[in-house]
């Protein structure tokens, strides 16, 4: 992703037992934070690393992102996939 930002959003398909993580990766990007709205958090996870938290759960987002392309893993587990 370049440019713009993600909407905010919960994934109401995630499972009720599980965690959304997310990890970024990529060069010469800078923003893409995490937003985690009901707790009033900026997250900011250093390229590499994980985060996880309950997506069910937490509407989040990402803030803005400039510079060279920004990848990430998102690793989820909907209710269906069980």
């Amino acid at each position: 992703m370049v440019g713009g930002e993600s909407k905010p959003h919960k994934v109401a398909k995630d499972s009720h037992n599980a965690l959304n993580t997310v990890i970024p990766y990529g060069e010469g990007f800078s923003g893409g934070q995490l937003i985690l709205w009901e707790l009033k958090m900026i997250v900011e996870i250093p390229v590499g690393w994980g985060f996880s938290f309950p997506g069910l759960l937490i509407t989040h987002s990402l803030t803005p992102i400039t510079g060279r392309v920004h990848h990430s893993v998102d690793s989820f587990t909907h209710e269906a996939d069980f």
